[in-house]
């Protein structure tokens, strides 16, 4: 048939016809295809140096308060949780079971095991009897064992009970434990998060308050290390310390100082880095020297209800050589 024959019969057709490839005044246009998700590159032997942060349920917010951080020892795995504590951060060390991360606290705890043992056993932590149950060697444990049995030996009968009654509690968390699994699905991870104890005679292991939560990528510079020295005030405009813990939200004010008994050189000067919920807010804040004091002062503003945390960590520069002195820090709740 002829290019003007086929045009007349076209014309001749229901429009139906006229979506027939042969009727059509040009071709069809291929279906446009959507893009090809990412895939997620995450593998538990690629973890170093990654870090990740709660995606808190209630707030559907990553929380910091709640962080994870994975490092790489000698090709084994290491990683630094909280816990949601709002000052420790605990130390791990993991094994890949299962297509999953095993990690167990690196600090074995023996004394805590060793006092949940002996109140229930007469007051004494029998290595011989104890270390099988805790996975390590009568010979590791034993100068714990002679420490904590001299310590309890001294205690006075009321003491006695009481150290009874807090060391054999489902509640006292001796030992820390986590699994993470890698969710492909969101390139994030599962964290079921655990704790170990002693209670009447046997290793226990429990969940967390948080129990099994996901973790999103963190992009900020965090702290990673436990704050022992407790010493950040609010204070009011005139550096008078302002009675807690409970806050309005808005602009706080702080103050923190050199460690107890620690008085300010003369030929130094003293500058702080300041961490705000456990993010990095600035670097090198003058501190005013004193006479003998040095304080460190910064205002930040605190809208979200709930637990907060400030730190200082604290430097001495002294005949041009920077010396770090280490972190103080406080913990308040906005109402």
């Amino acid at each position: 048939m002829s290019r003007s024959a086929l045009r007349a019969a076209c014309l001749s057709l229901p429009l139906l016809a006229l979506t027939l490839t042969g009727c059509a005044g040009e071709p069809p246009k291929p279906k446009e295809s959507k893009p090809a998700k990412a895939s997620c590159e995450l593998a538990y032997d690629k973890l170093a140096d990654t870090v990740w942060l709660r995606n808190d349920p209630a707030t559907g917010k990553p929380d910091a308060k709640t962080r994870l951080k994975f490092g790489s020892e000698g090709g084994v795995v290491k990683a630094w949780y909280t816990t949601g504590s709002i000052g420790n951060v605990y130390s791990y060390t993991c094994t890949e079971k299962g297509g999953m991360l095993d990690c167990l606290e690196t600090d074995p705890h023996f004394e805590g095991f060793c006092k949940a043992w002996a109140s229930v056993n007469n007051g004494v932590c029998d290595p011989a009897v104890l270390a099988p149950q805790l996975g390590t060697t009568v010979d590791a444990l034993k100068p714990t064992a002679d420490a904590v049995n001299k310590e309890l030996a001294a205690l006075k009968p009321a003491a006695k009970e009481q150290q009874r009654k807090v060391d054999n509690s489902p509640g006292n968390r001796i030992r820390s434990h986590f699994i993470a699994a890698i969710d492909r699905a969101t390139c994030g991870i599962t964290l079921q998060d655990k704790f170990i104890t002693m209670f009447n005679g046997k290793v226990q292991e429990y969940e967390n308050e948080n129990g099994t939560s996901n973790f999103i990528r963190g992009d900020k510079e965090y702290i990673w290390e436990s704050c022992a020295e407790s010493a950040v005030s609010v204070v009011d405009d005139a550096g008078k310390p302002v009675a807690g813990p409970n806050y309005p939200a808005g602009t706080l004010k702080f103050q923190g100082y050199l460690p107890e008994g620690q008085k300010a050189a003369a030929s130094c000067t003293y500058t702080a880095d300041v961490w705000a919920d456990w993010t990095k807010a600035s670097s090198d804040l003058p501190g005013t020297v004193s006479g003998p004091a040095v304080t460190f002062a910064t205002a930040l503003p605190f809208s979200e209800k709930g637990f907060h945390a400030l730190y200082f960590d604290r430097y001495k520069t002294c005949d041009g050589k920077k010396e770090r002195i280490g972190l103080t820090c406080g913990a308040f709740r906005i109402q």
